[in-house]
């Protein structure tokens, strides 16, 4: 419940469509929920999200903020 690394591990789940249909927008959602830890893995693929238009826009600069 409310653990970093299970709630990045379900943006990964929606990203690559690991036993579910690939869903950008949750991954984003999910990546963006897990990156309020701090923790450097959930920025990092939350960066990559902003850079690769990921279930948001691309947002070069929040790219760069973020890495």
């Amino acid at each position: 419940m409310d653990y970093w690394a299970g709630i990045h591990n379900l943006g990964v789940v929606y990203l690559n469509g690991y036993g579910v249909e690939k869903n950008g927008a949750r991954a984003f959602e999910f990546f963006s929920q897990a990156a309020q830890s701090l923790s450097p893995i959930s920025l990092r693929r939350l960066a990559d999200c902003y850079e690769q238009g990921i279930g948001t826009l691309s947002d070069l600069d929040m790219t760069a903020f973020l890495r």
